[in-house]
């Protein structure tokens, strides 16, 4: 029984070994307002939750750069929040998604409060402008539902998973996934990958309008081939 229970509080660790320390800046600037890049105030009819695989984000980003520094060398991220988007099935491209339907400050105080989640003051505002602005909810309850989503997550620790060589199919990504959070709901046909330059990039989980786990749609993410985890 005991040793049941050290594997259970081992196993445990791994999970949540990648994301269990986060050290804030001793100065966070307020947010700017960013430049539209498309504006479309279709109606949504899914939600896709897009999280970052850290280290691959910041063995491409530039040293010293205030917009990257917190992320990529104040702290050592696994996954992070990218962005919640509300989004349209047929969409083909960024523009057809919903995009960019109204313009407002995130307060400093959300700010603070989810950037060990969504490590970038310029990410929270371009996330809240280009989608949350289109999700119906105000500001406070759009990033409260992304903070409801993310906690109801177990993060399978990619570092650990991996074979000596990196290199994993993606759709044991996908599995890895599907089989830490299979008491949510979320099956390997909720969750794709996106791979850049061989590297895993992202993974996406799709939900409908409640929230909860759906079927991804064709063209927004991989669901076979391979990814090296960058570590």
């Amino acid at each position: 029984m005991r040793t049941a229970i050290l594997f259970l509080f081992l196993a445990t660790s791994w999970v949540f070994a990648q994301s269990d320390r986060c050290t804030l800046p001793t100065r966070i600037p307020s947010p700017r307002l960013e430049r539209d890049d498309c504006v479309n105030r279709a109606k949504p009819d899914m939600h896709v939750l897009a999280l970052s695989w850290s280290p691959d984000f910041c063995q491409s980003a530039r040293k010293g750069d205030p917009d990257t520094r917190f992320q990529c060398e104040l702290n050592r991220f696994g996954f992070v929040v990218h962005g919640l988007w509300p989004n349209r099935r047929a969409a083909r491209g960024k523009c057809e998604q919903p995009r960019n339907c109204a313009s407002s400050l995130v307060s400093d105080s959300l700010v603070e409060k989810f950037l060990c989640v969504m490590p970038g003051v310029r990410l929270i505002q371009s996330q809240w402008e280009k989608h949350g602005s289109c999700s119906g909810l105000p500001q406070v309850a759009y990033f409260a539902q992304i903070d409801r989503l993310w906690n109801s997550l177990v993060l399978p620790d990619l570092r650990r998973i991996a074979p000596p060589s990196g290199t994993m199919p993606v759709r044991a990504i996908r599995k890895a996934f599907a089989d830490a959070n299979a008491k949510s709901g979320i099956t390997q046909e909720a969750v794709v990958v996106d791979v850049r330059d061989g590297d895993l990039a992202e993974v996406k989980i799709c939900y409908d309008l409640s929230y909860k786990p759906t079927k991804c749609p064709a063209g927004i993410g991989a669901t076979s081939g391979t990814a090296r985890i960058v570590r």
